[in-house]
Protein backbone atom coordinates (compact mmCIF):
# COMPACT_ATOMS: atom_id res chain seq x y z
CA UNK A 1 0.00 0.00 0.00
CA UNK A 2 0.96 3.22 -0.92
CA UNK A 3 2.47 6.30 2.14
CA UNK A 4 1.57 9.29 2.20
CA UNK A 5 2.20 12.51 4.17
CA UNK A 6 -0.78 13.02 6.04
CA UNK A 7 -2.39 15.51 8.95
CA UNK A 8 -2.07 13.47 11.94
CA UNK A 9 -5.44 12.94 13.42
CA UNK A 10 -8.31 10.06 13.94
CA UNK A 11 -10.56 8.86 16.56
CA UNK A 12 -10.89 5.15 16.99
CA UNK A 13 -11.38 2.71 19.77
CA UNK A 14 -8.19 4.48 21.03
CA UNK A 15 -6.04 6.33 18.20
CA UNK A 16 -3.97 9.69 17.96
CA UNK A 17 -5.85 13.32 17.48
CA UNK A 18 -4.71 16.75 16.71
CA UNK A 19 -2.73 17.75 13.35
CA UNK A 20 -0.12 19.83 11.70
CA UNK A 21 1.36 19.95 8.01
CA UNK A 22 4.09 17.42 6.63
CA UNK A 23 6.90 17.46 4.22
CA UNK A 24 8.12 15.14 2.18
CA UNK A 25 11.35 17.38 0.96
CA UNK A 26 14.91 16.07 1.12
CA UNK A 27 14.99 18.49 4.28
CA UNK A 28 13.15 17.46 6.46
CA UNK A 29 11.98 14.27 8.20
CA UNK A 30 10.34 11.96 6.19
CA UNK A 31 6.43 11.18 7.39
CA UNK A 32 4.87 8.66 6.67
CA UNK A 33 1.58 6.47 7.26
CA UNK A 34 -0.02 3.44 6.07
CA UNK A 35 -3.32 1.05 6.81
CA UNK A 36 -3.68 -2.17 6.29
CA UNK A 37 -6.00 -5.22 7.21
CA UNK A 38 -3.97 -7.58 9.51
CA UNK A 39 -4.98 -9.60 12.71
CA UNK A 40 -8.55 -9.51 12.10
CA UNK A 41 -8.39 -5.39 12.26
CA UNK A 42 -7.37 -2.43 9.82
CA UNK A 43 -3.45 -1.69 11.57
CA UNK A 44 -2.35 2.16 10.90
CA UNK A 45 1.51 2.66 11.38
CA UNK A 46 2.41 6.39 11.48
CA UNK A 47 6.65 6.92 11.67
CA UNK A 48 8.80 9.80 10.82
CA UNK A 49 12.26 9.80 9.90
CA UNK A 50 15.19 11.41 8.45
CA UNK A 51 14.81 10.02 5.03
CA UNK A 52 11.41 9.23 4.04
CA UNK A 53 12.18 6.18 2.07
CA UNK A 54 14.03 5.10 5.00
CA UNK A 55 10.39 5.38 6.76
CA UNK A 56 8.24 4.35 3.98
CA UNK A 57 11.22 1.04 4.16
CA UNK A 58 10.48 0.88 7.98
CA UNK A 59 6.68 0.79 8.33
CA UNK A 60 6.50 -2.06 5.23
CA UNK A 61 8.92 -4.18 7.19
CA UNK A 62 6.87 -3.62 10.64
CA UNK A 63 4.00 -4.64 8.85
CA UNK A 64 5.02 -7.96 6.97
CA UNK A 65 6.57 -8.69 11.35
CA UNK A 66 3.01 -8.74 12.40
CA UNK A 67 2.03 -10.57 9.52
CA UNK A 68 4.46 -13.02 10.58
CA UNK A 69 2.70 -12.96 14.19
CA UNK A 70 -0.24 -13.36 12.93
CA UNK A 71 1.11 -16.63 11.49
CA UNK A 72 1.93 -18.44 14.61
CA UNK A 73 -0.94 -16.99 16.67
CA UNK A 74 -3.92 -17.91 14.25
CA UNK A 75 -6.54 -20.83 14.71
CA UNK A 76 -5.76 -21.73 11.41
CA UNK A 77 -3.09 -22.18 8.77
CA UNK A 78 -0.53 -24.19 8.15
CA UNK A 79 2.30 -22.07 9.68
CA UNK A 80 0.07 -21.23 12.70
CA UNK A 81 1.86 -23.09 16.17
CA UNK A 82 -1.45 -22.44 17.84
CA UNK A 83 -3.54 -23.94 15.08
CA UNK A 84 -0.96 -27.30 15.91
CA UNK A 85 -1.65 -27.48 19.17
CA UNK A 86 -5.05 -27.48 19.07
CA UNK A 87 -5.16 -30.10 16.08
CA UNK A 88 -2.82 -32.21 18.70
CA UNK A 89 -5.14 -31.09 21.87
CA UNK A 90 -4.94 -33.79 24.64
CA UNK A 91 -1.09 -34.68 23.48
CA UNK A 92 2.25 -32.32 23.86
CA UNK A 93 2.97 -30.19 20.80
CA UNK A 94 6.67 -28.39 20.72
CA UNK A 95 6.66 -24.76 19.71
CA UNK A 96 8.71 -21.82 19.73
CA UNK A 97 10.08 -19.17 22.19
CA UNK A 98 7.42 -16.52 21.35
CA UNK A 99 4.35 -18.97 21.76
CA UNK A 100 6.13 -20.09 24.52
CA UNK A 101 6.27 -16.76 26.12
CA UNK A 102 3.00 -15.39 24.99
CA UNK A 103 1.67 -18.43 26.68
CA UNK A 104 3.37 -18.15 29.90
CA UNK A 105 2.17 -14.72 30.47
CA UNK A 106 -1.23 -15.28 29.24
CA UNK A 107 -1.81 -17.72 31.89
CA UNK A 108 -0.08 -15.43 34.72
CA UNK A 109 -2.85 -12.80 33.73
CA UNK A 110 -5.29 -15.72 34.18
CA UNK A 111 -3.99 -16.74 37.85
CA UNK A 112 -4.42 -12.69 38.93
CA UNK A 113 -7.28 -12.50 37.60
CA UNK A 114 -9.51 -15.89 38.62
CA UNK A 115 -10.17 -16.58 34.90
CA UNK A 116 -11.69 -13.74 33.76
CA UNK A 117 -8.94 -14.14 31.09
CA UNK A 118 -8.42 -17.93 29.85
CA UNK A 119 -6.91 -18.31 26.29
CA UNK A 120 -8.30 -21.80 26.76
CA UNK A 121 -11.59 -20.29 26.00
CA UNK A 122 -11.63 -21.31 21.93
CA UNK A 123 -14.32 -24.01 22.12
CA UNK A 124 -17.32 -21.85 23.76
CA UNK A 125 -16.07 -18.65 21.42
CA UNK A 126 -16.05 -20.88 18.33
CA UNK A 127 -19.96 -21.72 18.97
CA UNK A 128 -21.06 -17.59 18.87
CA UNK A 129 -19.64 -17.73 15.26
CA UNK A 130 -17.81 -14.53 15.44
CA UNK A 131 -15.32 -15.45 13.60
CA UNK A 132 -17.81 -16.03 10.59
CA UNK A 133 -18.36 -12.32 10.35
CA UNK A 134 -21.79 -12.13 11.64
CA UNK A 135 -23.01 -14.80 15.58
CA UNK A 136 -26.01 -16.49 16.80
CA UNK A 137 -26.89 -17.24 20.09
CA UNK A 138 -25.88 -20.79 21.43
CA UNK A 139 -28.24 -22.72 23.44
CA UNK A 140 -27.36 -23.03 27.25
CA UNK A 141 -26.62 -26.42 26.84
CA UNK A 142 -24.52 -26.18 24.06
CA UNK A 143 -22.67 -23.47 26.42
CA UNK A 144 -22.36 -26.19 29.01
CA UNK A 145 -21.38 -28.46 27.03
CA UNK A 146 -18.11 -26.63 26.06
CA UNK A 147 -17.34 -25.07 29.35
CA UNK A 148 -15.39 -27.94 30.76
CA UNK A 149 -13.24 -28.09 28.09
CA UNK A 150 -12.02 -23.89 29.34
CA UNK A 151 -10.23 -24.42 31.94
CA UNK A 152 -6.63 -22.32 32.14
CA UNK A 153 -5.15 -24.93 34.50
CA UNK A 154 -5.74 -27.84 32.42
CA UNK A 155 -2.66 -25.72 30.19
CA UNK A 156 0.28 -27.95 30.79
CA UNK A 157 3.45 -25.74 30.50
CA UNK A 158 6.91 -27.32 29.75
CA UNK A 159 9.69 -24.34 29.49
CA UNK A 160 12.76 -26.75 29.48
CA UNK A 161 11.63 -28.49 27.02
CA UNK A 162 9.50 -26.01 24.94
CA UNK A 163 5.96 -27.51 24.56
CA UNK A 164 2.93 -27.25 25.47
CA UNK A 165 0.18 -29.49 26.35
CA UNK A 166 -4.06 -29.18 26.51
CA UNK A 167 -4.80 -31.66 28.85
CA UNK A 168 -8.39 -32.86 27.42
CA UNK A 169 -9.11 -33.57 24.27
CA UNK A 170 -11.47 -30.72 22.29
CA UNK A 171 -9.44 -27.93 24.25
CA UNK A 172 -8.30 -25.09 22.23
CA UNK A 173 -6.27 -22.17 22.29
CA UNK A 174 -7.61 -18.67 21.14
CA UNK A 175 -4.80 -16.15 21.60
CA UNK A 176 -7.08 -13.42 20.30
CA UNK A 177 -6.89 -11.50 23.92
CA UNK A 178 -2.73 -10.80 23.50
CA UNK A 179 -1.62 -12.05 20.02
CA UNK A 180 -2.34 -8.38 18.94
CA UNK A 181 -0.87 -6.40 21.54
CA UNK A 182 2.12 -8.51 21.28
CA UNK A 183 2.14 -7.86 17.11
CA UNK A 184 2.30 -4.34 18.01
CA UNK A 185 4.99 -4.94 20.50
CA UNK A 186 7.21 -6.60 17.15
CA UNK A 187 6.23 -3.66 15.34
CA UNK A 188 7.83 -0.75 17.18
CA UNK A 189 10.36 -2.74 17.79
CA UNK A 190 11.38 -3.26 14.47
CA UNK A 191 10.50 0.75 14.11
CA UNK A 192 12.69 1.35 16.42
CA UNK A 193 15.56 -0.68 14.71
CA UNK A 194 15.36 0.58 11.36
CA UNK A 195 15.78 4.44 13.21
CA UNK A 196 12.59 6.42 13.13
CA UNK A 197 12.21 9.32 15.45
CA UNK A 198 8.89 8.75 16.35
CA UNK A 199 6.05 6.29 15.34
CA UNK A 200 2.98 5.04 16.91
CA UNK A 201 1.18 1.82 15.99
CA UNK A 202 -2.76 1.52 16.14
CA UNK A 203 -4.10 -1.76 15.52
CA UNK A 204 -7.71 -1.08 16.47
CA UNK A 205 -7.79 -0.32 19.75
CA UNK A 206 -4.35 -1.63 20.82
CA UNK A 207 -1.88 1.07 20.36
CA UNK A 208 2.06 1.81 21.17
CA UNK A 209 4.18 4.92 20.57
CA UNK A 210 7.42 5.77 20.36
CA UNK A 211 9.61 8.97 20.79
CA UNK A 212 7.40 12.35 20.24
CA UNK A 213 5.62 13.75 17.00
CA UNK A 214 7.39 15.59 14.42
CA UNK A 215 6.89 19.12 16.19
CA UNK A 216 8.20 17.56 19.18
CA UNK A 217 5.08 17.33 21.11
CA UNK A 218 3.68 13.85 22.91
CA UNK A 219 1.25 12.17 21.05
CA UNK A 220 -2.28 13.18 21.47
CA UNK A 221 -4.66 10.36 21.97
CA UNK A 222 -8.29 9.79 22.12
CA UNK A 223 -10.81 6.92 23.78
CA UNK A 224 -14.06 6.35 21.68
CA UNK A 225 -16.89 6.81 23.43
CA UNK A 226 -18.34 3.59 24.04
CA UNK A 227 -22.45 4.52 23.27
CA UNK A 228 -21.61 7.84 20.81
CA UNK A 229 -20.66 7.17 17.89
CA UNK A 230 -18.16 9.80 16.09
CA UNK A 231 -17.38 11.19 19.85
CA UNK A 232 -14.59 11.06 22.57
CA UNK A 233 -14.85 9.60 25.67
CA UNK A 234 -11.22 11.23 27.05
CA UNK A 235 -8.12 12.65 25.83
CA UNK A 236 -4.84 11.50 27.14
CA UNK A 237 -1.14 12.42 25.95
CA UNK A 238 1.52 9.51 25.15
CA UNK A 239 5.00 9.37 24.39
CA UNK A 240 6.69 6.23 25.13
CA UNK A 241 4.26 3.35 26.16
CA UNK A 242 0.64 1.72 25.19
CA UNK A 243 -2.47 1.98 25.72
CA UNK A 244 -5.14 -0.48 24.98
CA UNK A 245 -8.90 -0.84 24.86
CA UNK A 246 -11.53 -3.62 24.80
CA UNK A 247 -15.28 -2.51 24.07
CA UNK A 248 -19.08 -4.17 23.77
CA UNK A 249 -19.26 -1.85 20.67
CA UNK A 250 -16.74 -3.02 18.08
CA UNK A 251 -17.95 -6.77 17.55
CA UNK A 252 -21.66 -7.45 18.26
CA UNK A 253 -24.77 -8.53 16.73
CA UNK A 254 -28.49 -7.80 18.53
CA UNK A 255 -30.80 -10.62 19.24
CA UNK A 256 -34.40 -9.84 21.38
CA UNK A 257 -33.42 -6.24 21.98
CA UNK A 258 -30.76 -7.44 23.19
CA UNK A 259 -27.24 -6.64 22.86
CA UNK A 260 -24.35 -9.90 22.01
CA UNK A 261 -20.37 -9.07 21.91
CA UNK A 262 -17.48 -10.87 21.77
CA UNK A 263 -15.68 -10.38 24.73
CA UNK A 264 -17.13 -13.50 26.59
CA UNK A 265 -17.02 -14.45 30.30
CA UNK A 266 -14.85 -17.82 30.04
CA UNK A 267 -16.26 -18.80 33.77
CA UNK A 268 -19.68 -18.73 31.85
CA UNK A 269 -19.31 -18.91 28.21
CA UNK A 270 -21.47 -15.50 27.73
CA UNK A 271 -20.62 -12.05 27.24
CA UNK A 272 -19.26 -10.50 29.99
CA UNK A 273 -22.13 -7.58 31.56
CA UNK A 274 -20.01 -5.76 34.09
CA UNK A 275 -18.27 -3.01 31.75
CA UNK A 276 -19.53 -1.34 28.51
CA UNK A 277 -15.41 -0.80 27.98
CA UNK A 278 -12.13 -1.22 29.79
CA UNK A 279 -8.72 0.96 28.75
CA UNK A 280 -5.68 0.54 30.05
CA UNK A 281 -2.21 1.54 30.10
CA UNK A 282 1.16 -0.21 30.38
CA UNK A 283 4.39 0.34 28.91
CA UNK A 284 4.19 -2.47 26.51
CA UNK A 285 0.98 -3.55 24.16
CA UNK A 286 0.89 -6.91 24.99
CA UNK A 287 -0.10 -6.27 28.81
CA UNK A 288 -2.34 -3.08 27.92
CA UNK A 289 -3.79 -6.09 25.65
CA UNK A 290 -4.16 -8.43 28.04
CA UNK A 291 -5.50 -6.36 31.00
CA UNK A 292 -7.73 -4.91 28.73
CA UNK A 293 -9.51 -7.93 28.29
CA UNK A 294 -9.40 -9.04 31.95
CA UNK A 295 -10.66 -6.24 33.80
CA UNK A 296 -13.26 -5.89 31.27
CA UNK A 297 -14.65 -9.01 32.02
CA UNK A 298 -13.92 -8.22 35.88
CA UNK A 299 -15.66 -5.02 35.73
CA UNK A 300 -14.89 -1.93 37.92
CA UNK A 301 -15.72 -3.32 41.49
CA UNK A 302 -13.34 -6.08 41.11
CA UNK A 303 -10.92 -4.89 38.50
CA UNK A 304 -10.00 -1.78 39.17
CA UNK A 305 -8.82 -2.83 43.04
CA UNK A 306 -6.33 -5.12 40.85
CA UNK A 307 -5.29 -2.69 38.30
CA UNK A 308 -3.88 -0.61 41.76
CA UNK A 309 -2.08 -3.38 42.92
CA UNK A 310 -0.58 -4.23 39.10
CA UNK A 311 2.75 -2.99 38.85
CA UNK A 312 2.83 -0.11 35.92
CA UNK A 313 -0.76 -0.64 35.17
CA UNK A 314 -3.53 1.90 35.06
CA UNK A 315 -6.84 1.92 34.03
CA UNK A 316 -10.16 3.59 33.29
CA UNK A 317 -13.45 1.13 33.06
CA UNK A 318 -17.00 2.31 31.79
CA UNK A 319 -20.27 0.91 33.39
CA UNK A 320 -23.55 1.46 32.09
CA UNK A 321 -25.69 2.62 35.06
CA UNK A 322 -29.60 3.38 35.57
CA UNK A 323 -28.81 7.62 35.57
CA UNK A 324 -26.54 6.72 32.42
CA UNK A 325 -22.33 5.70 32.60
CA UNK A 326 -20.23 5.49 34.93
CA UNK A 327 -16.50 6.28 34.51
CA UNK A 328 -13.67 4.58 37.28
CA UNK A 329 -10.58 5.45 36.65
CA UNK A 330 -7.09 3.90 38.56
CA UNK A 331 -5.80 6.52 40.95
CA UNK A 332 -1.83 6.64 38.60
CA UNK A 333 -4.41 8.63 36.04
CA UNK A 334 -4.58 11.83 38.30
CA UNK A 335 -4.23 14.56 36.10
CA UNK A 336 -2.97 12.57 33.23
CA UNK A 337 -6.19 12.64 31.12
CA UNK A 338 -9.29 14.56 30.28
CA UNK A 339 -12.78 13.26 30.91
CA UNK A 340 -14.77 14.94 27.30
CA UNK A 341 -18.40 14.00 28.47
CA UNK A 342 -19.65 16.22 30.85
CA UNK A 343 -22.25 13.42 32.12
CA UNK A 344 -19.84 11.07 33.02
CA UNK A 345 -19.98 9.99 36.84
CA UNK A 346 -16.59 9.75 37.58
CA UNK A 347 -14.87 7.85 40.45
CA UNK A 348 -11.53 7.33 41.43
CA UNK A 349 -9.28 4.60 43.14
CA UNK A 350 -8.61 6.06 46.82
CA UNK A 351 -6.63 3.58 48.29
CA UNK A 352 -8.41 0.36 47.42
CA UNK A 353 -11.76 2.04 47.51
CA UNK A 354 -13.47 3.68 44.97
CA UNK A 355 -14.97 7.37 45.30
CA UNK A 356 -17.08 9.60 43.59
CA UNK A 357 -16.12 13.00 41.74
Amino acid sequence: MRSRAFWWGAVIAVACIGGWGCSSSSSTPGVCEQSRALIGTVVTIKAHHPDRRLAEEAIDAAFAEMARVEKICSWRGAQSEVAAVNAQAGGWSEVGPELMELVRRSHHCSLLSDGAFDITVGPVVELWGFEQGGGWVPSQEEIDGRLGLVDFRALEIDTAVGRLRTARPGMGLDLGGVAKGYAVDQAISLLRERGVLGALVDAGGDLRAIGLRPDGKPWRIGIKHPREPGHVLATFELADGSVATSGDYERYFTAGGIRYHHLLDPRTGMPARKAVSATVWASDACTADMWATALFVMGPAAGLGLAEDLDGIDALIVEAAEGGLVASLSSGLAGRIDLIDPALTVRWADAGDLREH
